[in-house]
């Protein structure tokens, strides 16, 4: 049901219809006829307020400047992207192996497998403690340079310590990833890359199912080889594959809006209040999606000898007006919905990183990019480094 077509014409019409009573039983005089009337004008009053305060809200609106005009596009030599490929009978894709490509100023390449990241062996080096990374656009760095991306960060804070063992942080994020496909990728990996512990970004709308809408336009790749030139294992899942994939998510992924989402006056409030603090949360039908995604995470991780994976909830890059101690609006949202995630996932024997508390530290500081692109800067990934090392640590994950 939408407002401005089939609520606001019923506002004027029951407006001018309680305002026509009230006015009418005025002139009859009858039992309770000035009860009946002051009744009919107040209720009339308060529908004339409420299309009045809309159509205030409309206006105040169309001063604001547009927060889409409000800075230069994003030029494409900024963002020089590079085409994503479709591993046959998966649903993982990746960036074409040896490619070059530009994050915001900030050059790289691709390896063997189309990762951003080093060539490396899947047998590790002797006396190397090795952690997998999987993850979305913010594990895999856009806007930043590798050596601010956080398992880089993370990497040297490691090595920092001295001895004979050395530490290995391998990124394997992909832009645009959801939980589903970090799963798939994640046992892909797994069956031929040695490691010591897996940590999983995870980030507020990473909750999506992947479906043939999204990944019909892909070419596709039957495989990548090693950096010995060997075709690697296949990403293939018996159980899900682009054949089986649905066009789009089922209905009940989608929480239901009211007419009242459609008011430009609840817009107003929404980001300047709690007002919508629960728009983020998944339908019940999402979350036991994304659950079972997360448990078969686990499982494989059990299958070869690992500790639970560790899940690093990645907050939004924000600009230096961010509140990070009093949150309002979008941002609150984003909040809630991490610690919702976090709490759940603690219950069912997860180790999550929350750097909750280390961006209220950092409140008021810029973590973004840039003004026109959301994703974290350095300081955001220092914050989400510094989380993870002190969770591993606290765990005494590095002890293997």
């Amino acid at each position: 049901m939408n407002f401005y077509t089939d609520i606001l014409p019923l506002v004027v019409v029951l407006a001018f219809l309680f305002l026509g009573s009230a006015y009418g039983i005025r002139k009859i005089k009858v039992r309770c006829s000035n009860y009946l009337a002051n009744s009919f004008l107040a209720l009339g009053s308060l529908v004339f307020c409420f299309g009045l305060l809309e159509i205030l809200a409309i206006n105040y609106l169309s001063f604001l400047p547009d927060p889409e005009k409000q800075f230069p596009p994003i030029a494409d030599f900024f963002n020089e992207r590079i085409p994503f490929v479709r591993m046959k009978d998966s649903i993982v894709y990746i960036n074409p192996p040896h490619r070059e490509g530009t994050t915001f100023g900030h050059k790289f390449k691709t390896n063997y497998l189309g990762f951003r990241e080093k060539n490396f062996e899947g047998k590790k080096p002797p006396n190397t403690f090795r952690i997998l990374v999987f993850g979305d656009s913010y594990t895999y760095g856009t806007g930043v340079s590798e050596d601010h991306r956080f398992t880089n960060l993370l990497e040297g804070f490691l090595n920092k310590k001295g001895g004979a063992k050395r530490y290995e942080v391998l990124n394997f994020g992909v832009a645009g990833y959801n939980t589903d496909q970090e799963r798939d990728l994640m046992e892909a990996m797994l069956r031929w890359i040695e490691c010591d512990l897996v940590v999983i970004g995870f980030y507020s709308n990473d909750m999506a199912m992947t479906t043939k809408n999204r990944m019909k336009s892909f070419h596709v790749y039957d495989h990548i080889t090693n950096i010995n030139g060997e075709k690697v294992g296949t990403f293939s899942n018996s159980v899900r594959n682009f054949s089986t994939l649905p066009v789009g998510e089922p209905l009940e992924f989608r929480r239901p809006t009211s007419w009242l989402e459609d008011l430009k006056i609840f817009h107003i409030l929404a980001n300047r209040t709690n007002l919508n603090m629960d728009k983020m949360l998944p339908t019940p039908s999402r979350w036991k999606f994304i659950s079972n995604e997360f448990q078969e995470m686990k499982g494989l991780t059990r299958k070869y000898g690992l500790p639970p994976p560790v899940v690093l909830l990645i907050y939004p890059g924000q600009p230096s007006s961010n509140d990070y101690i009093h949150p309002k609006g979008e941002l609150a949202q984003h909040i809630n919905v991490l610690r919702f995630v976090g709490d759940r996932l603690s219950q069912k024997g997860f180790i999550v990183a929350d750097p909750l508390q280390l961006f209220q530290k950092h409140s008021g500081m810029g973590m973004t990019v840039s003004e026109w692109e959301g994703h974290s800067n350095y300081l955001g990934h220092y914050l989400y480094s510094l989380s993870i090392l002190k969770t591993i640590t606290s765990h005494n994950l590095l002890a293997k």
